[in-house]
Protein backbone atom coordinates (compact mmCIF):
# COMPACT_ATOMS: atom_id res chain seq x y z
CA UNK A 1 0.00 0.00 0.00
CA UNK A 2 2.80 2.16 1.04
CA UNK A 3 4.31 2.09 -2.33
CA UNK A 4 0.77 2.96 -4.43
CA UNK A 5 0.61 5.58 -2.52
CA UNK A 6 3.90 7.22 -2.70
CA UNK A 7 3.82 6.22 -6.36
CA UNK A 8 0.70 8.24 -6.81
CA UNK A 9 2.40 11.01 -5.05
CA UNK A 10 5.52 11.55 -7.54
CA UNK A 11 3.99 12.19 -10.90
CA UNK A 12 1.75 14.66 -8.99
CA UNK A 13 4.73 16.33 -7.71
CA UNK A 14 6.09 16.37 -11.52
CA UNK A 15 2.97 17.91 -12.73
CA UNK A 16 3.44 20.45 -10.58
CA UNK A 17 6.77 21.24 -11.22
CA UNK A 18 6.28 21.24 -15.34
CA UNK A 19 3.15 23.47 -14.39
CA UNK A 20 5.14 26.10 -12.44
CA UNK A 21 7.78 25.93 -14.69
CA UNK A 22 6.05 26.72 -17.62
CA UNK A 23 3.47 29.22 -16.26
CA UNK A 24 6.39 31.16 -14.68
CA UNK A 25 8.09 30.92 -18.23
CA UNK A 26 5.26 33.38 -19.89
CA UNK A 27 5.01 34.94 -16.51
CA UNK A 28 6.43 38.49 -14.77
CA UNK A 29 9.08 36.41 -13.47
CA UNK A 30 11.10 33.14 -14.25
CA UNK A 31 13.59 31.28 -12.49
CA UNK A 32 13.97 27.78 -11.68
CA UNK A 33 16.83 26.45 -8.70
CA UNK A 34 17.57 22.62 -8.63
CA UNK A 35 18.89 21.63 -4.50
CA UNK A 36 20.00 18.70 -2.69
CA UNK A 37 22.37 18.72 0.27
CA UNK A 38 23.00 16.95 4.20
CA UNK A 39 20.23 17.30 6.48
CA UNK A 40 21.30 16.51 10.36
CA UNK A 41 17.65 15.63 11.52
CA UNK A 42 16.68 15.25 15.41
CA UNK A 43 13.78 13.67 16.42
CA UNK A 44 12.28 15.58 19.70
CA UNK A 45 9.71 12.87 20.45
CA UNK A 46 12.52 10.09 21.09
CA UNK A 47 15.73 12.41 21.63
CA UNK A 48 17.64 10.50 18.79
CA UNK A 49 19.06 11.81 16.04
CA UNK A 50 20.43 10.90 12.43
CA UNK A 51 22.21 11.94 9.14
CA UNK A 52 20.23 12.21 6.05
CA UNK A 53 20.07 13.97 2.51
CA UNK A 54 17.14 16.48 0.88
CA UNK A 55 16.83 17.26 -3.04
CA UNK A 56 14.05 20.55 -4.06
CA UNK A 57 13.01 22.03 -7.06
CA UNK A 58 11.27 25.47 -6.85
CA UNK A 59 10.07 27.48 -9.25
CA UNK A 60 9.61 31.73 -8.81
CA UNK A 61 6.50 33.13 -9.25
CA UNK A 62 6.42 36.73 -8.50
CA UNK A 63 9.71 38.26 -7.27
CA UNK A 64 9.16 37.25 -3.65
CA UNK A 65 7.87 33.68 -3.84
CA UNK A 66 8.88 30.58 -5.33
CA UNK A 67 6.61 27.16 -5.24
CA UNK A 68 7.86 23.75 -5.71
CA UNK A 69 8.58 20.45 -4.29
CA UNK A 70 10.97 18.60 -1.66
CA UNK A 71 12.17 15.05 -0.72
CA UNK A 72 13.87 14.56 2.26
CA UNK A 73 15.72 11.27 4.11
CA UNK A 74 16.39 9.90 6.87
CA UNK A 75 18.85 8.01 8.19
CA UNK A 76 18.01 5.41 11.39
CA UNK A 77 16.02 6.83 14.19
CA UNK A 78 15.52 4.64 17.44
CA UNK A 79 11.21 4.07 17.45
CA UNK A 80 9.40 2.38 19.35
CA UNK A 81 6.08 2.10 18.13
CA UNK A 82 3.33 -0.58 16.90
CA UNK A 83 5.13 -1.48 13.68
CA UNK A 84 8.84 -1.07 15.11
CA UNK A 85 10.55 -1.62 18.29
CA UNK A 86 13.61 -0.89 15.93
CA UNK A 87 15.19 1.54 13.68
CA UNK A 88 13.56 3.36 11.08
CA UNK A 89 13.88 5.35 8.37
CA UNK A 90 11.57 8.69 7.74
CA UNK A 91 11.11 9.60 4.01
CA UNK A 92 9.01 12.87 3.57
CA UNK A 93 7.64 14.27 -0.13
CA UNK A 94 5.67 17.65 0.16
CA UNK A 95 4.84 20.63 -1.76
CA UNK A 96 6.88 23.90 -0.97
CA UNK A 97 5.62 27.42 -0.67
CA UNK A 98 9.41 29.78 0.24
CA UNK A 99 8.71 33.94 1.22
CA UNK A 100 11.86 35.53 0.06
CA UNK A 101 13.44 38.44 2.16
CA UNK A 102 16.20 40.25 -0.40
CA UNK A 103 15.42 38.34 -3.55
CA UNK A 104 17.64 40.35 -5.27
CA UNK A 105 20.61 40.66 -2.58
CA UNK A 106 23.48 38.05 -2.83
CA UNK A 107 22.58 36.95 0.92
CA UNK A 108 18.52 36.56 1.08
CA UNK A 109 16.42 34.94 3.70
CA UNK A 110 13.49 32.72 2.96
CA UNK A 111 10.47 31.43 5.35
CA UNK A 112 8.69 28.29 3.67
CA UNK A 113 5.91 25.76 4.25
CA UNK A 114 5.31 22.68 2.87
CA UNK A 115 2.74 19.97 3.15
CA UNK A 116 2.75 16.02 1.70
CA UNK A 117 3.23 12.82 2.82
CA UNK A 118 5.42 10.87 5.38
CA UNK A 119 6.93 7.42 5.07
CA UNK A 120 8.01 5.56 7.95
CA UNK A 121 9.99 2.06 6.48
CA UNK A 122 10.89 0.52 9.59
CA UNK A 123 14.67 -1.25 9.66
CA UNK A 124 14.07 -3.52 12.58
CA UNK A 125 11.75 -6.53 13.54
CA UNK A 126 8.32 -5.34 12.73
CA UNK A 127 5.01 -5.95 12.48
CA UNK A 128 3.82 -4.47 9.26
CA UNK A 129 5.84 -3.34 6.70
CA UNK A 130 5.53 0.40 6.41
CA UNK A 131 3.32 3.24 7.61
CA UNK A 132 2.42 6.38 5.51
CA UNK A 133 0.86 9.24 6.52
CA UNK A 134 0.51 13.33 6.47
CA UNK A 135 3.51 15.68 6.89
CA UNK A 136 3.47 19.51 7.82
CA UNK A 137 7.00 21.21 7.96
CA UNK A 138 7.94 25.54 8.61
CA UNK A 139 11.26 26.11 8.27
CA UNK A 140 13.61 29.49 8.06
CA UNK A 141 16.76 29.89 5.98
CA UNK A 142 19.26 32.18 4.15
CA UNK A 143 20.96 31.80 0.79
CA UNK A 144 24.38 33.20 0.68
CA UNK A 145 25.17 33.50 -3.74
CA UNK A 146 28.59 32.47 -4.46
CA UNK A 147 28.20 33.02 -8.27
CA UNK A 148 25.38 34.39 -10.33
CA UNK A 149 24.03 30.87 -10.58
CA UNK A 150 25.36 28.40 -7.58
CA UNK A 151 24.73 29.67 -3.67
CA UNK A 152 24.70 27.90 -0.40
CA UNK A 153 21.66 27.17 1.21
CA UNK A 154 21.82 27.17 5.47
CA UNK A 155 18.43 26.00 6.65
CA UNK A 156 16.37 25.35 9.91
CA UNK A 157 13.20 23.79 9.93
CA UNK A 158 10.12 21.66 12.39
CA UNK A 159 8.73 18.46 10.24
CA UNK A 160 5.48 16.76 12.19
CA UNK A 161 3.58 13.61 10.90
CA UNK A 162 -0.14 13.98 10.45
CA UNK A 163 -2.74 11.39 11.02
CA UNK A 164 -0.50 7.70 10.81
CA UNK A 165 2.78 9.56 11.44
CA UNK A 166 1.81 11.93 14.10
CA UNK A 167 4.13 10.20 17.02
CA UNK A 168 7.27 11.70 14.47
CA UNK A 169 8.39 15.43 15.04
CA UNK A 170 11.52 16.38 13.64
CA UNK A 171 13.91 19.55 14.08
CA UNK A 172 16.32 19.86 11.03
CA UNK A 173 19.29 21.41 9.82
CA UNK A 174 20.63 21.07 6.56
CA UNK A 175 23.30 22.52 4.07
CA UNK A 176 22.65 22.05 0.54
CA UNK A 177 24.16 23.86 -2.88
CA UNK A 178 21.64 25.59 -4.94
CA UNK A 179 21.58 25.96 -8.84
CA UNK A 180 19.21 28.24 -10.04
CA UNK A 181 18.53 29.61 -13.56
CA UNK A 182 16.68 32.87 -14.52
CA UNK A 183 14.38 32.16 -17.67
CA UNK A 184 13.43 35.85 -18.16
CA UNK A 185 15.68 38.89 -17.52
Amino acid sequence: MKRILFSLWIPLVCLLGVCAVVGTAYGDVGSIELSGGVLAPYDVSGGDTSVGWQIAYAAGVTDHVEIGAIFMRTGNFEAENDITNGEVEISTLMLQTRWLFNPESTTRGFVDLAGGMMDLDPKGKATTSSRSGGAARFGVGVDQALTPHLSLRFSTGYTTGIGRTSEIDILDVSVSLVFGVRLLE
